[in-house]
């Protein structure tokens, strides 16, 4: 098409020399349901010169727009196969150093929240599980000597409250033995005073002083029982506290009690 017009040809896009200039560059078009690529270059002899002609080159791209087309089949097929295996891969990746981890780790907190102090604690972790499980272990470790001190403070307060037991009804034994004594001869002077000396009292002054020592006696008497009854509530306490106590119940008027 050397020499002839463009304008003239049957394959040319009319369109692009419309006007005194044409559309230069490349450009796509189509024609009879084929999709072509046209460029119009302009031959000068200098720059800013006008062309001498111009070169019309147009090229058939229904292969190239097919292959373009299979390619992007191909890119969006490859990235899905991508995306799903990075799926598939991240998901095997967290349940095996996430999740199992996490559930073991679970797994042993219950059985310490149980009471089972020996319980294991996976410690090979340098991530974040590993911190946390070496927290884990350390509050179990801590817990334990917690634990070792109360029971050691327990048995000391068991062998204190023991002694106390000991002591409380040794004492109320060894008090009863003598205050009984003591109660026993005071009546006894008290009666034998009584019958005795009483009635020798001829005057004034020996009946006074008689007076005296039977108020002195009966003081003796009456402080005696008031102590045995102390020595009694010691005892009671000391059955309650030890699961002894007999208790008695049933139902009185407040008024008789």
């Amino acid at each position: 098409v050397v020499g002839r017009n463009v304008r003239d040809l049957d394959d040319v896009d009319a369109r692009l020399f419309a006007g005194d200039s044409p559309q230069l560059g490349p450009s796509t078009t189509e024609q009879d349901g084929n999709h072509y690529r046209v460029s119009v270059t302009p031959i000068r002899a200098f720059e800013n010169a006008k062309p001498f002609f111009y070169v019309y080159v147009k090229v058939k791209t229904n292969a190239v727009e097919a292959k373009k087309s299979d390619i992007a089949k191909t890119f969006v097929a490859g990235s899905l196969l991508c995306v799903v295996f990075s799926s598939l891969v991240l998901i095997v990746f967290t349940r095996r150093y996430v999740i199992r981890p996490l559930a073991r780790l679970a797994g042993s907190a219950d059985r310490l929240a149980e009471g089972e102090l020996d319980t294991a604690i996976p410690l090979h972790r340098d991530d974040e599980i590993g911190t946390l499980a070496r927290s884990f272990d350390a509050m179990r470790h801590a817990i334990r000597e917690k634990i070792t001190q109360l029971e050691g403070a327990n048995r000391r307060l068991t062998e204190l409250d023991s002694m106390k037991s000991a002591f409380l009804s040794s004492v109320s034994h060894e008090l009863r033995t003598p205050l009984t004594s003591i109660l026993g001869y005071a009546k006894l002077i008290a009666k034998n005073f009584e019958k005795h000396f009483l009635p020798a009292a001829a005057d004034a002054k020996l009946t006074a002083q008689a007076g005296r020592i039977r108020q002195n006696l009966t003081i003796i008497q009456l402080e005696g029982e008031r102590l045995g009854r102390m020595i009694n509530d010691v005892l009671d306490l000391h059955k309650i506290e030890s699961g002894h106590m007999v208790w008695n119940f049933g139902a009185h008027a407040p008024a008789e009690l």
